[in-house]
């Protein structure tokens, strides 16, 4: 998982592509993870930014696909 550090530390610096590039490649993100870059005010300075923007409507859309994969195997195991 991406080192949260890292992502605050895009906020307080120029150097914000080398984590952002290791942020948007992940394969797997937790909802409190999405939730906490999403709205915690240590992001504020990046948010608006469209990269940010493109990057976290890619992640989200990441997590709703696996979400949507794990929702369909638990109906095939009859378990939902």
């Amino acid at each position: 998982m991406v080192n949260l550090f890292r992502l605050k530390v895009v906020r307080n610096t120029g150097f914000s592509n080398k984590y952002l590039d290791e942020f948007n490649t992940m394969d797997f993100y937790p909802k409190w993870w999405l939730v906490y870059v999403k709205y915690d005010p240590l992001f504020d300075k990046i948010r608006n930014e469209e990269r940010f923007q493109k990057i976290l409507r890619n992640v989200e859309a990441k997590y709703q696909a696996e979400h949507e994969r794990v929702r369909k195997w638990l109906k095939e195991q009859e378990m939902h």
